[in-house]
């Protein structure tokens, strides 16, 4: 094969002559926003298909005014005014909405070439040569010394990745949901006033969740639960599997709560359980909390007067109808429990510290808290 070097506007000429004649097409790919599934530098095969045909999960090939020709995978689609457009996002990057008349194909194959690995060493082996010739024996061992602890370092940390990687996805791969990857405030397009309150889009450890729902000592079939900043609805799915009496999640990113609303579809499908399960798409501020018993959940969701507003709404309903509500909070940061705990301290609320033990390939300590009401009789 014969790599040839085009300019922007001769390459999408050519990719739209190639697709219009129903042919196939390779090219090197550049960037990071799919990885891991597609690095800088593979080999991309493109093929036309019909915008009706894409799958969510596919790769689409399409034209943006800005960036030029991109692969990117679709994640959902949305229907405006009679009008169906597709939302798209890299792996890595973030989401959009794109007309389906702007795709020209979808990806049917990746190569990968030789491991730069080999360049690598054979770099470090002229290296080492020219160490021993020019200082001597002892300055090309330091070198020796030092490679080794880097490529070691490198291996530890590429495991670490893969493993990560493999168990934050095995969920979605079971189920063919959509509910990984960490996703930034800023690609969310989000017009809520409470949008500096919010820390974006982070999964929730199933391990983690599991743990905590294990230390209740509750029926879950008489209970609600409401996962608060719900996201793509991972922790609605696995609340699922508790038996609650209804789920809910509150979610404000609409480009979430769509993700969410056929990832429970998909989920529901699979499983053959319908209809306990909806993601809402409101200000979590303004949710109006069921008069039902209640799990809620928080996995540090947003800051400020959001959580404050958010305890008001629950102590408020506690208050006009007196029943067991559990909260159930965890994250990374101690300062995200700090005004919580005292605003729950200065009621007849009960509050306990969680010994959780996340993944053993995670950095992250993690806090969590369970904070009860009173028993009623």
């Amino acid at each position: 094969m014969r790599e040839v070097n085009l300019g922007r506007e001769e390459f999408f000429s050519l990719s739209v002559e190639i697709i219009g004649k129903g042919g196939t097409f390779s090219f090197k790919a550049r960037g990071s926003s799919m990885y891991p599934f597609i690095r800088d530098g593979d080999i991309l095969t493109i093929a036309p298909i019909e915008t009706t045909a894409l799958q969510v999960g596919d790769v689409a090939f399409y034209r943006n005014d800005s960036d030029g020709l991109i692969a990117h995978r679709v994640v959902g689609r949305n229907m405006q005014d009679g009008r169906t457009t597709l939302l798209i996002r890299g792996d890595r990057g973030s989401f959009e909405y794109v007309d389906p008349e702007h795709v020209l194909g979808r990806v049917i194959s990746v190569q990968r070439p030789l491991n730069p690995t080999i360049t690598q060493n054979h770099r470090f082996v002229r290296k080492f040569l020219d160490s021993l010739r020019e200082e001597g024996p002892l300055a090309a061992i330091r070198r020796v010394n030092i490679f080794i602890k880097y490529r070691l370092c490198r291996s530890i940390d590429r495991f670490r990745y893969i493993v990560q990687h493999y168990f934050e996805r095995a969920f979605d791969m079971k189920y063919g949901t959509d509910t990984s990857g960490a996703i930034l405030i800023e690609d969310l397009a989000i017009e809520s006033k409470n949008i500096r309150e919010s820390s974006g889009y982070h999964p929730t450890s199933i391990k983690l969740f599991k743990q905590i729902m294990n230390l209740l000592t509750i029926n879950f079939s008489e209970f609600e639960f409401i996962d608060f900043g719900s996201g793509k609805g991972r922790v609605l799915l696995l609340a699922s599997q508790y038996g609650f009496n209804k789920i809910n999640g509150v979610e404000f990113s609409p480009v979430l709560h769509l993700i969410a609303t056929k990832n429970i579809t998909i989920y529901e499908r699979y499983t053959g359980k319908p209809g306990k399960i909806e993601s809402i798409c409101m200000d979590a501020a303004e949710f109006p909390i069921p008069n039902a018993p209640l799990v809620c959940f928080f996995y540090s969701p947003f800051n400020g007067k959001v959580m404050r507003k958010v305890f008001d709404n629950v102590l408020t309903s506690y208050v006009v109808t007196p029943r067991e509500i559990v909260l159930a909070l965890y994250g990374e940061s101690p300062e995200f429990f700090d005004e919580t705990l005292r605003m729950f301290k200065a009621t007849k609320f009960q509050c306990r510290e969680l010994k959780l033990h996340g993944e053993w390939w995670r950095s992250s300590k993690y806090h969590g808290f369970l904070i009860t009401s009173p028993k009623t009789s």
